[in-house]
């Protein structure tokens, strides 16, 4: 419990952000653990408590965030949902791509994902999961990780401009210890053959024994997110073929989705 929420801590360094920034950064936060503590968003946010808490009261009282009365946990507020509403008028990523990822769990028996670049990361938007026994339980709605993280988010990073993928894996540099498995390198070489094949691959490089296989999807060459399969990696290995032809099927229908969504909109 944050019985004082206001004391010094000492946080991270601030000095590099701008309020605005500080904003965005919580708001992520509350995106990827929401309900979750002050604790828990100040960490993820990377800022101190006392900055946090009152970022976080200053987006209640706007109604993006709210709290309810005894608990001790954050979550989104009714304004959030207004702007999500907004956005899905417009076009709606996970709802253009629904059919498509239950078809691929049906298809593949495992773990289907959608994923959505903000920024320098891609976010997991939705996931559907098939009848296999094993099954990956780390890409959950929320999740970010840096493009070049594993098979969605290198995806997202291939299908990019070459001069906008080489400056995101220059970022990458100072990201990858949480990832021992992977390399500059590797994400270099990933990209490299996921711009030869049309689909990306990796296996056992963030979590052993597993892997992911993943088309970026693109509408009128807008690279918006990627969708991909989360399997054991014998099972990619043994279908690797089979599987990148079922993704490119549904990254290339939900993009004629998504087609038709932003022409409705224009």
């Amino acid at each position: 419990m944050d019985a004082d929420p206001l004391a010094d801590d000492p946080g991270t360094d601030e000095t590099t952000l701008n309020a605005t920034q500080k904003v965005c950064a919580v708001l992520r936060a509350l995106a990827a653990h929401a309900p979750a503590a002050l604790r828990t968003l100040a960490s993820e946010a990377e800022l101190n408590k006392g900055t946090t808490f009152r970022i976080l009261n200053s987006l209640a009282r706007e109604g993006f965030v709210r709290r309810p009365v005894g608990s001790q946990l954050y979550d989104m507020g009714p304004e959030i949902a207004v702007l999500a509403q907004s956005l899905g008028e417009r076009a709606d990523l996970r709802a253009a791509a629904r059919p498509f990822l239950l078809q691929l769990a049906a298809q593949s028996g495992d773990t289907a994902v959608l994923s959505i670049r903000s920024g320098a990361e891609a976010v997991s938007l939705d996931r559907q999961v098939g009848t296999f026994p094993i099954q990956s339980n780390y890409l959950h709605p929320g999740t970010r990780r840096p493009l070049g993280v594993g098979a969605g988010a290198t995806a997202i990073l291939a299908a990019l401009p070459d001069d906008e993928a080489e400056v995101l894996i220059e970022l990458l540099k100072g990201k990858l210890a949480p990832f021992p498995g992977l390399s500059i390198r590797a994400v270099r070489e990933h990209v490299r053959l996921g711009r030869s094949r049309g689909y990306v691959m990796v296996l056992n490089q963030i979590v052993d024994r597993m892997g992911g296989i993943a088309v970026a999807i693109q509408p009128q060459g807008d690279v918006l997110g990627a969708i991909s399969i989360s399997a054991l990696s014998e099972r990619i290995q043994g279908r690797q073929q089979l599987m990148a032809e079922w993704l490119t099927d549904a990254a290339r229908k939900t993009e004629q989705v998504m087609a038709q969504a932003i022409a409705r909109a224009v």
